[in-house]
This record gives structure tokens, C-alpha cells and sequence, in this order.
């Protein structure tokens, strides 16, 4: 399943994203930017960042991976709060 969307996610996210990762390069992140940022096509985004797309597609994949993993916490997170109490209305006196 893909998590990430071209072209639709915000700097700062895919920021965060890649912290949880082990990617370093900074034209492989630059390439991610674009791509997922700015809405470059993969290719585009490799090839103008002199990325080769065989590690391109790599970063993708691991990117995806903590990606998937950073979704999952978040389910298991909503699962375990509270449920909200409807607030009880009191009649009017009239």
C-alpha cells in the first residue's frame, strides 16, 4: 500500500518522514522533495538531482516502510484514547 502521494505532501511531513529512516543523502532527499512536494515524476526527480533511479527507488521503498510503520502507531494510538462522553444536557426549568 502506498501512503505517500506526488506531489501532495508538506515539506515539513516529508521532513519528519525521513527523520525515521537511515537516508542521508542530500540528492536523495532533495529528489524526494521534489517528487513528493513538488510533484515531480519519479524519473524527473532522479534524474534532475543526479540520483540513480535504482537508489531512487530504494529511498522510495524505505520511505514507504517507516511510512507505513509511523500509520500503523497512529491506529494503535486512536484505539487506546478514551471514548468522549456525550455531555449530559440539563432540562430547562420553566
Amino acid at each position: 500500500m502506498r501512503y505517500l502521494v506526488q506531489g501532495c505532501e508538506s515539506a515539513e511531513r516529508l521532513e519528519i518522514l525521513i527523520s525515521f529512516t537511515d537516508i542521508s543523502s542530500e540528492d536523495i532527499k532533495q529528489a524526494l522533495s521534489d517528487h513528493y512536494v513538488m510533484g515531480l515524476k519519479a524519473s524527473t526527480a532522479a534524474e534532475v538531482n543526479k540520483v540513480p533511479r535504482q537508489n531512487f527507488n530504494r529511498a522510495v521503498q524505505t520511505l514507504e516502510n517507516a511510512t507505513a510503520r509511523h500509520e500503523r502507531l497512529k491506529e494503535l494510538d486512536l484505539q487506546h484514547l478514551p471514548k468522549k462522553k456525550k455531555p449530559v444536557r440539563q432540562k430547562s426549568a420553566s
